[in-house]
């Protein structure tokens, strides 16, 4: 090593000056790895948390009201027992009127049959004219259409006698077949006194009911057919 004008030199000098780190120059930065075209970039957005809803104290959560549909009114319906004077009757035969040994005319007239009345009856003619009981027809014309719910049915001769049993002496209904608006029914009569309700069902209203008797009760006298009352229940 030598001393040149107050410098040192020679070549430990310029070792030691190799290496001495570069202090003017700038360091290469890190490489980093390059993005994989096939995968999507990282977000590097930061998520802000949000604030939980605070609870109202003392108010009660709200409820929607359903309105409720208005219910379709019912019709009201009443049943009736229908007057007399709002229908007739007829009969295929009828048995004439007699005279009683007391002076008394006892008719046997359809329109019995609706007189309400127990010491009257309709009898078809079987003594004098001879028909017999089966397939006669008791027709009821009604004044306007009736719903018809059941037919009352007064059996026989139920007329209170001194000497006779009329209600045996005359031939009962056992069944009769019912044609009305349309529809055809057959329906039994009990052999009993007293009233008797059959319930029927014509399927509507009607204006006219015919009543074939197709089944009879014998009389143990008379071959006539004896029905009192007949009466009819309606709806409206």
């Amino acid at each position: 090593m030598a001393v040149v004008g107050g410098i040192i030199s020679g070549p430990a000098i310029d070792d030691m000056l190799a290496a001495q780190p570069d202090l003017t120059s700038t360091p290469d930065p890190t490489p980093q790895p390059s993005p994989d075209p096939g995968t999507a970039p990282t977000s590097t957005a930061t998520t802000v948390p949000t604030k939980a809803p605070v609870p109202t104290v003392g108010v009660l959560p709200t409820s929607t009201v359903v309105p409720t549909a208005t219910p379709t009114p019912v019709p009201e319906t009443s049943i009736r027992l229908l007057p007399a004077n709002e229908l007739s009757v007829s009969a295929s035969t009828t048995l004439p009127p007699e005279t009683t040994s007391t002076g008394e005319v006892v008719t046997y007239d359809a329109s019995n049959l609706v007189d309400r009345n127990i010491n009257t009856a309709w009898n078809h003619d079987g003594e004098i004219g001879g028909f017999e009981p089966i397939d006669q027809v008791l027709t009821i014309i009604f004044d306007r259409p009736q719903m018809v719910r059941e037919i009352l049915v007064d059996n026989g001769y139920q007329r209170p006698h001194e000497t006779i049993e009329l209600f045996e002496a005359n031939a009962r209904v056992r069944t009769f077949r019912l044609v009305a608006g349309g529809s055809t029914s057959t329906v039994s009569v009990r052999d009993a006194r007293g009233s008797q309700a059959i319930a029927v069902d014509f399927g509507g209203p009607v204006t006219q009911l015919t009543m074939r008797i197709v089944a009879i009760y014998p009389g143990s006298r008379w071959s006539d057919l004896a029905i009192t009352e007949l009466a009819f229940i309606v709806e409206e």
